[in-house]
This record gives C-alpha cells, structure tokens and sequence, in this order.
C-alpha cells in the first residue's frame, strides 16, 4: 500500500516566493509613482483654489495680495480659505504668494515625503492662468506634472 501525503516541496514554495517578490519588485515603484501623482493633484487643486482667493480678493481690494489667503483676509468675508498655515491640506507642499498690486504668482513647493518627487518638484499658476512646474533639476516640465 503507497501513502500521499499532500502539501508543498520546499521547491515549489521557493518558486512561489521567487515569482510573488518579482511581482512585487515591479508593482511597488508603479505604487509610489501613484502616490506622487495623487500629491500633485492635490497641489493643483490648491493652487487653483488660492487663484480663486487671489481674484476675490482684488474684485474686493483692487489689489492682489503677497499673503496665502486665509479665513481673516478679507477682514470677515468670504474670499479666502480656511487655512492656518501655509501648507497644503495633506502638508505635501508649501503655499507661497507674490503679489502686487496688478499681478500675482502662487506657488506649491514639494515637501516632506513629496520632495522624492523628482519629476515635479514646484508648481505654480500666475495671474494671467500661466501654468508652469519645475522638476528637481529646474527643467520645465509642464506637461507631466499639470
């Protein structure tokens, strides 16, 4: 009489770790590449809310301002948002405001883990809705990153 024993040979589960790490090898960086993305979207969506704020502001004041928009700005009013620092919601970007009295630049600058963002290291949008971005090195790139 021959006995089975069911299970696994050491080979078989050494096969099976073998092909489980090399697909994990190739789905980790596409992962974090999703995760950089997702960041970007919220700086622009930032970016595009502070423009708003930044058009409020002067269709009140006739002036743009140097100032992130925030909640006290308009002394009261409704033209900024509700922000206490200059972070981004999820703090991946610092918020920077130039402003003058006829144009204005904001700009969203990688930070913390975001700084591992090579390809879109700053945005920005100015007064005239000119889009720009800069990758690490400085090089334009806008049509990745907006």
């Amino acid at each position: 009489m021959k006995i089975h024993v069911k299970g696994f040979t050491v080979i078989e589960v050494l096969v099976a770790m073998v092909i489980v790490s090399i697909l994990a090898s190739i789905a980790y960086p596409s992962y974090v590449n999703q995760l950089r993305k997702s960041r970007r979207a919220e700086a622009t969506t930032e970016l595009m809310t502070l423009s708003q704020a930044q058009e409020r502001f002067f269709a009140r004041f006739r002036t743009y301002t140097s100032v992130v928009p925030g909640p006290d700005l308009c002394a009261g009013q409704a033209c900024g948002l509700a922000k206490s620092s200059n972070l981004s919601e999820n703090e991946f970007y610092v918020l920077t405001a130039n402003g003058s009295a006829t144009f204005y630049t904001l700009t969203a600058t990688a930070n913390g883990r975001q700084t591992d963002d090579t390809d879109c290291r700053t945005l920005s949008i100015n007064s005239v809705g000119v889009k720009t971005a800069t990758n690490a090195s400085g090089q334009d790139v806008f049509d990745i990153c907006w």
